[in-house]
């Protein structure tokens, strides 16, 4: 659109004007073959069929002339006010069919709500996958949970955003935490939990967010946690 805007490039003028010189230049060749053929003619001397091929040579050099000499006229003129609206129009409807195509390709364009690591891949390229099938399976590595189950008598003081230290066998040391969601409802112990002394119980689910930069702890490993408790 700028560019039917500024109007005609200089060198797209210069070279049209090259071409109408040497179409004139060739024009009045033609010109004077065709007088010294009219000569010759009134002598008997060619054939009245080169008179009219010459004739026709001289009419296309002359229509040649008359094209170039038009073109360079709206050259040096510049874009018409119809041109300039028309191109307006179409770099208009080119840009809305981009934009379209954008958010057309987005529809089908998989992202996750949060920097993490695929895990798992469930469907190929080129499968076909219906609404709420999984695609991939991607997990933020470096900030693992672990799910604790506090008896009910033991709340006191348990709050979301409070530290805890967690504990695993593979590691000489901590982890440090944060309390992250303390559940509105008590439920019985896990039966996979260790102690079977515990399992009756009625525990609420607390879960832990773990600092992991390192990415050393794998799902499934049992963890111990200590949690500091507001007072």
């Amino acid at each position: 659109t700028q560019l039917v805007r500024r109007g005609s490039r200089i060198e797209d003028i210069r070279a049209v004007e090259a071409r109408l010189r040497a179409a004139t230049a060739t024009r009045e060749l033609v010109r004077k073959n065709l007088a010294r053929d009219r000569a010759l003619l009134a002598k008997a001397a060619i054939p009245r069929a080169t008179i009219d091929e010459s004739e026709a040579r001289r009419q296309s050099a002359t229509s040649e002339v008359q094209a170039l000499q038009q073109q360079l006229r709206e050259l040096r003129r510049g874009p018409r006010r119809e041109e300039i609206e028309t191109a307006v129009a179409q770099a208009g409807a080119a840009e809305l069919a981009a934009r379209l195509e954008v958010e057309r390709r987005d529809r089908y364009r998989l992202r996750a709500l949060t920097p993490g690591t695929i895990l798992e891949i469930h469907r190929d390229p080129g499968e076909m996958a219906g609404a709420g099938t999984p695609v991939v399976t991607v997990a933020d590595t470096t900030h693992p949970y672990v799910d604790v189950f506090v008896p009910q008598q033991q709340l006191a003081g348990i709050r979301v955003g409070a530290a805890a230290t967690i504990h695993v066998d593979a590691l000489d040391t901590a982890l440090g935490g944060v309390i992250e969601d303390v559940g509105r409802r008590t439920e019985f112990t896990p039966h996979y939990l260790f102690s079977e002394e515990e399992r009756p119980n009625l525990v609420v689910r607390v879960r832990v967010r773990i600092a992991d930069p390192e990415q050393v702890l794998h799902a499934g490993v049992p963890g111990f946690v200590n949690v500091e408790r507001a007072r």
